[in-house]
């Protein structure tokens, strides 16, 4: 399913990954094969292309749809885990069933009923909503267990 793949490229590129079709796939828990069959098809359909390098763009087409995809989901899980009282891993797992069956109306009332929030219960930020500031990314360094950390964002 092309939602997948864009979700997949989107979350890859958000974190800073390189995209290639073997990272993909190993993402996605499918063969490279099916991989390179499925990126074809969404390159003749205008949402990749790949680069010079063999890296996967997403094209502004393909960035739009991610990005609706990725909003759809993160508002379910504000949904799930704020008004349903559901645990993040059962809302992330529902908010993966749910995206795909909503429909603009219902996730722009949501959004609107939930106080419009910014970011999803892990703290990843809305696409539309709001953006991730440039220093949000980093790897953590090893601490001793003694050590206490405050984190506004799990990803």
């Amino acid at each position: 399913m092309v939602s997948h793949y864009l979700e997949a490229i989107y979350y890859m590129w958000s974190e800073g990954e390189t995209l290639r079709s073997a990272r993909l796939a190993d993402w996605l828990n499918v063969s490279r094969p099916t991989v390179t069959v499925a990126l074809r098809r969404m390159a003749r359909d205008g949402m990749v292309r790949l680069s010079a390098r063999k890296e996967i763009e997403l094209t502004p087409a393909g960035l739009r749809a991610a990005e609706a995809i990725v909003r759809r989901h993160r508002i379910m899980e504000r949904w799930l885990t704020d008004g349903l009282g559901l645990d993040w891993v059962t809302a992330d797992e529902e908010a993966a069933r749910l995206e795909h069956a909503v429909s603009d109306v219902v996730e722009r009332r949501l959004y609107e009923v939930l106080g419009k929030p910014k970011t999803c219960p892990h703290g990843n930020p809305i696409p539309g909503h709001s953006t991730m500031r440039a220093n949000e990314l980093r790897n953590l360094p090893f601490r001793a267990r003694t050590e206490s950390r405050l984190f506004c964002r799990l990803s």
